[in-house]
């Protein structure tokens, strides 16, 4: 049984390698978007994307929500289109020295800037959606849609009403800051994550797995981990062995 398995797995790597030309990768956020500290924590940079905002606007905030913002900062766009701002971390306000939660605010062609708008006034408005279909509103706060983390969903058990997030005439002045959802700073990750493999990915033998099924009746592994991610996790030795050089595993249910 076990050569016939190899014999399986040869197929299997030789249809890989035929493939291999035509396998294409997507870029994963290239541009750096989102909020990251430097590797010193010297530095707190904010990037964002928006090709038709005339103004964009990052407010800071101590809480993720019933309180105002600590502090705001204005964004400068580069020829890509990308909104950004860095700022020193020790010249940060006193009161952001733990969780750093941010949203943002945004003119564009639908709503104008206007130095004398403030948070739950129309200053700058012409309407809430035009032509080109720009939606802009000062007075909704806005998550980051590369944050590595939102403080909550947009209900909360005490705020379950919707309309701070409306527009129209009865809702665009509502300002929706104090109960939005709020990007997360979070400090760099310095966790390990191993070596990147040297092996040609035409060489890769790729073992798709259901995880419950693989262990479920393998009476080698302990009863408690039978049908379980540890389970199919003390299987590594024997599929390796195989010459399986990775295994991806589907319909799996987590313990």
């Amino acid at each position: 049984m076990k050569n016939n398995i190899k014999s399986k797995i040869k197929i299997i790597a030789l249809s890989c390698a035929l493939l291999a030309p035509s396998i294409s990768f997507a870029a994963i956020n290239n541009n750096n978007l989102g909020a990251y500290y430097s590797l010193n924590q010297q530095q707190l940079d904010f990037r964002i994307y928006s090709s038709q905002a005339t103004k964009i606007q990052l407010y800071l905030y101590s809480q993720a929500t019933g309180a105002s913002e600590i502090s705001s900062y204005t964004l400068t766009k580069n020829a890509q289109n990308i909104w950004s701002v860095s700022l020193p971390t020790n010249q940060l306000d006193s009161r952001l020295s733990g969780t750093i939660y941010y949203g943002y605010r945004a003119w564009g062609p639908n709503w104008t800037y206007s130095a004398s708008w403030q948070p739950g006034t129309n200053a700058g408005f012409i309407s809430d959606v035009d032509v080109q279909g720009n939606r802009f509103n000062p007075n909704k706060l806005l998550t980051d849609p590369y944050a590595k983390e939102l403080s909550h969903d947009q209900y909360t058990p005490q705020f379950s009403d919707n309309t701070v997030y409306a527009s129209g005439s009865s809702y665009r002045n509502l300002d929706s800051a104090i109960n939005a959802p709020k990007g997360i700073v979070l400090l760099g990750d310095n966790q390990s994550i191993g070596v990147k493999p040297t092996r040609a990915l035409k060489d890769d033998v790729v073992y798709e797995v259901h995880v419950r099924g693989l262990t479920k009746n393998d009476t080698s592994i302990p009863t408690q981990y039978r049908g379980t991610y540890q389970g199919a996790a003390l299987k590594a030795a024997y599929l390796a062995d195989l010459g399986i050089t990775a295994a991806r595993t589907r319909n799996a249910k987590r313990y």
